[in-house]
């Protein structure tokens, strides 16, 4: 009875193990399956969400190619009539960038200095900065809502390399183009932002080639993002106890991938659900996934880590329980066998 004890508890714990195989073969895949449901959804809702804040934007392009002329109050009472921070949260304000020739700057400063369109005392300390001598200044004139972005009022993007990059991009692709991660301006936190312009051009004028598009130019219309802000509205709180996003800038699509530096560059960072600062993690649960979403010319990389909890941690659970009952089912089975008395005339092992 001995041998057949050992014999049924060497089959019990190898039925077990086969067992616990496949019960952690298919919690992994169901895990797995969650996992790629949730960051399907994430980038999803992200490009979704962006291109109604671009359709906003191509919006207001649309007023200008009716009158390239727009001005202050109009612009006003067009975002007002939107309400854009109510039914688009997620960016932080909608500009007017006006190209204006170094020669006419001078008067381009008195002109809105007197305009009294919006607020009747006009705007006495208007001024362009940051000073530069440039054959064109590209100049921030309307911001809706004015309360919070007034830092930004007057900027000459000709001042500021990664501004005026993106905005000579678009000048001449006719298309939208977004900014690198940039640091607003009119933000305090310092948190990631990035800026998305779309190009106006004068009423009537060919733009077929890229030196008519240049000649034609009249300004941009700008959105401007915090992104924290943007993901908030995106990702559901909830979701983010279980999963890590960072997203990152990989550099605009028609030119080389930037580099991914050994845990993340945080000069390219636009987004990390951790914090700002945070490193990146190592306990994923070997669950990891990235995505590539196209934004306004650029390219953004979406990471996505798996954390351990109850959403993607319980295969290991399910594994242990069917171990436990399966051992203790073996040794019950064995002791019974070699317990059981012998048969009369029976050799006992």
């Amino acid at each position: 009875m001995r041998t057949r004890g050992l014999a049924a508890l060497a089959v019990g714990l190898t039925l077990t193990g086969t067992l616990c195989y496949l019960v952690h073969a298919d919690q992994r895949a169901q895990m797995e399956t969650r996992f790629q449901r949730d960051t399907d959804k994430v980038a999803r809702d992200t490009a979704a969400r962006l291109q109604t804040c671009f359709d906003v934007l191509l919006g207001y392009k649309g007023i200008y190619a009716l009158d390239d002329r727009i001005d202050r109050a109009r612009f006003h009472r067009f975002s007002a009539e939107l309400k854009l921070e109510r039914r688009y949260p997620g960016f932080q304000a909608v500009q007017f960038v006006r190209a204006v020739p170094e020669d006419r700057l001078d008067a381009f400063v008195a002109a809105v200095r007197a305009d009294t369109s919006v607020d009747a005392g006009g705007y006495p300390n208007f001024r362009v900065h940051p000073v530069t001598h440039a054959p064109v200044h590209y100049v921030i004139e309307y911001t809706a809502p004015d309360k919070g972005n007034e830092n930004a009022f007057g900027l000459d993007l000709a001042a500021l390399p990664p501004h005026l990059r993106a905005a000579m991009l678009a000048r001449d692709s006719g298309e939208i183009v977004s900014t690198e991660p940039i640091t607003l301006v009119q933000d305090v936190t310092g948190e990631p932002g990035f800026i998305a312009r779309a190009p106006v051009y004068r009423n009537g004028a060919p733009v077929g080639s890229e030196a008519q598009r240049r000649d034609a130019l009249v300004g941009f219309v700008a959105l401007v993002f915090r992104v924290n802000a943007l993901m908030r509205e995106v990702i559901d709180g909830a979701l983010l106890e279980h999963l890590h996003v960072r997203i990152e800038d990989g550099g605009y699509v028609n030119g080389a991938m930037t580099p991914r530096a050994a845990g993340g560059n945080s000069g390219s960072l636009l987004y990390d659900s951790a914090g700002k600062l945070a490193p990146q993690r190592a306990d994923n649960v070997g669950l990891v996934a990235e995505k590539v979403l196209e934004v306004g010319q650029r390219r953004w990389l979406l990471r996505f880590e798996g954390k351990p909890g109850a959403r993607y941690g319980g295969a290991s659970a399910a594994v242990l329980a069917v171990a436990l009952a399966g051992a203790i089912i073996s040794v019950l089975a064995a002791g019974i066998l070699m317990l059981r008395p012998a048969k009369p005339g029976a050799v006992q092992p």
